[in-house]
Formats: C-alpha cells, structure tokens, sequence
C-alpha cells in the first residue's frame, strides 16, 4: 500500500487508510461462501475461519490508531508508536478494571433481575466502557470489543446474547442503511478506474500475503493458497474505517466510494475464487519445484521441533 500510494503521489496517511481498507475479512460472506461449496469444515476452511476471526481483532486496532492520527493531526512514524503505546496501557487498564466488576455484576444482575432489566444492564455496561474508551483519546468501538471479550469468557456469553439479539437486529439494519446513506453514486463514476485498481491490488495481495504468512507457520503450500484464495471478501470494517479516515481528515471524500465499490466487488468474486481454490491448491501442489518443497519441507520440520520443545 505504501509504495501503491507513493506512484500515486499520495501522503503517507491515505497509504495508511488504504493499508487498513485492505486488512479486514468479511466472515458472513466468506462463511457463506465455504457453506455453499461445501468446504466449512475442510482444513482450509477452518483456517479461512480462525483469520477472519484475527483479522477483526487487528482491525480493531487499526481503526483505534487511525482515530487517534485522526486527532492528533499527524501520522508520522513517531505518532503512531505512541499511539500503539497508549493504546496497550489504555487496553490493559479497561481490561483490568472491567475483569474485576463486570462478570460480579453480571451474575448479580443474572440471579436477581428480569431478562428485560438485563438487558438494560449490559447496554449501561457497553455505553461505560465506550464512554472511557472515548475519552482517553481512542474509538467508542474499542470499548465495545472489549467487554464483548470479557463477556466470553465470564461463562454468561449466550445469556447475554439472548437479552441482546433485538438489540442486534435493530442495529444491524441501522448500520447498512447509516452507511447506504453515506455513499454518493457520482463520485464513484469519477474514481471507477481508481476503485477498479484498488480492487485488483486486494486480490492480488491478500492471495499472496495470506499464502506466505500461512507458509510461514507451518502450512502446506496448496493448503495456504486455498485459504489465501478465500480471504479476498473485504469487511464491513472497511467501511466504517473508511468513514473514521474521511471524517477525521486523513483521506479524501472518494476513499469512503472506493471502500463500497471494494466491499461489492469483493463480495461478488470471492465465492468463484472459493469454488476454484481446491484446483489451485492442488496445481501448486504437483508444480511446485522440488527444490522449493524441500527447502519448504525442511522449515516446517524446524517449526515442528521448536513447538515440541
């Protein structure tokens, strides 16, 4: 992305932005998707799975330091080490406090009160936490991720879900049509040949970056290629780090139409690049140059001993 937005004579922040439009999945297409071709509980659809998974917990971060360089004004490297620095205190610190008070009240409120009453209860939560999240500096939605992950691992997860799932279904509707309303057709007919690029440059290094990370640690080249094939849908992420990005003066206007058109067509090709990933994977597999499988061979026997170590 950088050296994409260095040909295009773009600041280092709109580089930044188009790094984290390119960095998130979208789990109900790419969940979809691996349904219909049967390949769910295949090896490398549970590998596609547990990225996606990962990918919004990262994207979580990103979107957080895109709203502090947001307010801070600058996105040089300095300002951003020390937005990842304040961000792991300010996380520790809610994780701390919100571990010590919010699974007590949660039984509390589990044992004594209506379903009703608790749903109001774990929403006065959520709001507390995106409220401190907010005022040290970083996104409401950090906040919000954060009791999520605590709320897990109190034991209470489905209970919780159950008072909240109206919540849910209100919200997911407000969501897509907030952000439909937020799109303008004409200004993506004036970046179409820019949103076609951007389109092409996802593909082409999500593939390739997922299928050497997975490589990396410990995955069988045709494997990773069927995953890194399948990671090409772009999130709903994308969009509102897009939005954070053009309203806090890090990007232009045409970078929120460019994060639609991106989310679309993504979504349209990725269930064709699904079906072909078997046959991909297998191709590599039986063409692979022999001296690259043994080196290959030879650093996944390394990676085997040091995890039995």
């Amino acid at each position: 992305c950088r050296l994409f937005g260095n040909a295009l004579g773009w600041p280092g922040s709109q580089s930044l932005v188009l790094a984290g439009l390119l960095m998130v999945s979208s789990t109900a297409i790419i969940g979809k998707s691996l349904r219909e071709t049967h390949a769910l509980h295949s090896s490398h659809g549970q590998t596609t799975l547990t990225v996606t998974a990962l990918d919004d917990l990262v994207a979580m971060v990103m979107l957080t330091v895109l709203t502090s360089l947001a307010q801070a004004g600058s996105s040089d490297s300095v300002t951003v080490l020390g937005t990842v620095v304040k961000l792991q205190a300010v996380m520790i610190s809610l994780i701390i406090v919100a571990l010590l008070t919010v699974p007590v009240l949660l039984r509390t409120v589990a044992r004594c009160l209506l379903p009703e009453v608790q749903t109001l209860y774990v929403v006065g939560l959520l709001l507390v936490m995106a409220l401190l999240s907010a005022k040290a500096g970083f996104s409401a939605a950090l906040g919000a991720f954060l009791l999520g992950t605590i709320v897990t691992n109190t034991g209470l997860s489905v209970q919780v879900e159950r008072a909240c799932v109206g919540l849910c279904d209100v919200f997911g509707a407000v969501f897509f049509v907030a952000m439909g309303m937020l799109f303008d057709f004409n200004l993506l007919l004036q970046v179409w040949p820019l949103a076609l690029a951007v389109f092409v440059l996802a593909v082409v290094t999500r593939v390739c970056a997922a299928t050497l990370a997975l490589v990396t640690i410990g995955n069988a080249a045709g494997e990773a290629l069927k995953s890194g094939l399948a990671l090409t849908a772009i999130g709903e992420f994308s969009l509102i780090i897009a939005l954070v990005a053009v309203e806090g003066g890090l990007a232009p206007n045409s970078f929120y139409a460019i994060a639609v058109a991106l989310c679309f067509l993504t979504a349209a090709t990725t269930p064709f690049l699904i079906r072909i990933a078997p046959a991909w994977g297998d191709w590599l597999e039986r063409r692979q140059p022999e001296r690259t499988r043994l080196w290959i061979g030879l650093y996944h026997h390394w990676i085997e001993r040091l995890r039995h170590r």
